[in-house]
């Protein structure tokens, strides 16, 4: 039994779970299989199989371990190879098989490996652990593909828990992983956690510690995993009281649209002072009339303020340890990284902002500054539910023969989900169309957008623009 820290352990063990990567390489291209997780020493051991397919051809592949951060890499017995390797070239005979283990030595290394193969070949790995030599537990899981979506087996009690490893195998592109607790019944019951996995680098934890679901507890459910890259995860169960360890089988992701507490119906909520809303005061001379910019090429500047609850947006979390304000300006947008906004632009643009949340973006001000214009913020309903909505109530366009907007965003805590409406759009909606203005979102790198057609359904009293989240990078835009 392992009797160091629990709080540790998930880095320690290094999951004790084994990646059986079992597809068939193409004869003559190279496939790369990936264990998103290796433990060496301290009792611990990794068996790495690999089996010849073929019954003609010699096969051949090569054995790569990089170790984690503040670990050395695992040392392996390579056949026909003098002395401990940490990478190799094998041979198998047709029908044959390879075995290669780590050395198990005295300290305990953890890390990821890479096999690959231009042959048709089977791969395997196992996790033994084996204090004072005798094996009291070992483990291996099912094949599967690197994939964006995963439904996990969720389990947090004083008895047992459940973990993840998670490899990210891109070799240039960062994977942005989002983890979301659901219950028996279905319902989410966590906000969701983004946690950033840079190219060729994997993450451990249980899911009560670290940057996931610290302090949960009585937990029984699933856990939902996405990301916009293709990811490799492996999934550990411990027995907290005898240290017994075992992978558990990953399942497909949730299928369909996930968890949505936005749809395309028209449901106005007033976020003004009357209705226990809060004012956000914009820079700039609001009693005289006008919070534009300072030039001509800055039509709008925006104001901090605090965040209810964590909001994700394309996959990245604020509110929890990232920033924790928003942005918002006058000209109907807000964002998470502050500044001025110059004059819309079609998303994705460079020129825009970035992390950009737009639900009228167009060039407006204030005439008058009373309780029934400005902007307004509000927090409705009780946690994990709650609604954030900023409404901007009888704003004047710059041009006057737009006239004046009162319309609205609402962000839904434990979704991703964003929803726009328009209560009041007193212009000409034709010359909203004419005046560039721009209805979307777009990410903090500006490449990545999704928008409204407003040529073909400008907005209006009663619209409603809805994105609902798909998970990694995907939103779906619905509307009425």
């Amino acid at each position: 039994m392992y009797r160091g820290s629990w709080k540790h352990l998930f880095f320690l063990v290094g999951l004790m779970a084994g990646l059986l990567w079992g597809s068939v390489g193409v004869f003559g291209q190279v496939t790369d299989y990936f264990i998103p997780q290796v433990a060496d020493g301290g009792g611990f051991q990794t068996l790495f199989v690999v089996t010849n397919l073929s019954a003609s051809n010699v096969a051949q592949f090569t054995i790569q371990v990089t170790a984690d951060a503040g670990s050395s890499a695992a040392i392996l017995n390579i056949p026909g190879q003098t002395g401990p390797q940490s990478n190799g070239i094998v041979n198998i005979q047709p029908g044959g098989q390879v075995t290669i283990a780590t050395i198990s030595g005295a300290t305990l290394n953890v890390g990821w490996a890479k096999i690959s193969s231009g042959s048709s070949v089977g791969v395997a790995a196992t996790f033994l652990f084996a204090p004072g030599g005798v094996v009291s537990s070992a483990a291996g899981i099912l094949p599967q593909p690197a994939q964006s979506s995963f439904t996990l087996i969720g389990l947090i009690t004083t008895a047992a828990k459940t973990g993840v490893a998670v490899l990210n195998p891109s070799t240039a592109t960062a994977a942005n992983v989002q983890f979301t607790l659901f219950d028996g019944g279905g319902n989410q019951v966590s906000t969701p956690k983004t946690i950033q996995i840079p190219p060729l680098t994997k993450i451990a934890q249980f899911f009560d510690q670290g940057q996931l679901f610290t302090g949960t507890t009585n937990f029984t459910g699933s856990v939902s995993v996405t990301s916009d890259v293709p990811i490799q995860v492996v999934t550990l169960r411990l027995d907290t009281a005898s240290g017994a360890l075992s992978t558990l089988p990953n399942m497909v992701g949730r299928s369909g649209v996930p968890l949505v507490h936005a749809d395309a119906t028209f449901n106005w909520i007033d976020a003004s002072v009357a209705a226990g809303g809060t004012r956000v005061n914009i820079p700039g001379n609001t009693f005289t009339g006008d919070v534009n910019g300072p030039s001509s090429s800055v039509i709008s500047v925006s104001a901090g303020i605090p965040l209810p609850f964590p909001i994700t947006l394309y996959g990245k979390t604020f509110g929890d340890s990232l920033f924790d304000q928003m942005y918002v300006a006058e000209d109907g947008w807000i964002n998470f990284a502050g500044g001025n906004g110059g004059p819309p632009q079609p998303l994705p643009s460079a020129s825009m902002p970035a992390d950009l949340v737009a639900p009228l973006y167009l060039d407006m001000h204030f005439n008058v500054n009373t309780s029934g214009v400005g902007v307004f913020s509000r927090t409705v309903g009780t946690a994990p539910t709650r609604q954030f909505v900023i409404e901007w109530l009888s704003i004047s366009a710059v041009n006057g023969s737009l006239g004046q907007q009162t319309f609205e965003v609402i962000f839904y805590e434990g979704t991703s989900d964003i929803k726009f409406q328009y209560q009041a759009i007193t212009s000409n909606t034709s010359g909203l169309t004419s005046a560039g203005t721009v209805i979307g979102i777009q990410d903090d790198t500006r490449t990545k957008a999704t928008s409204f057609n407003l040529s073909t359904s400008p907005p209006h009293n009663g619209k409603v623009y809805t994105l609902q989240y798909q998970g990694g990078s995907t939103y779906n835009p619905i509307q009425n």
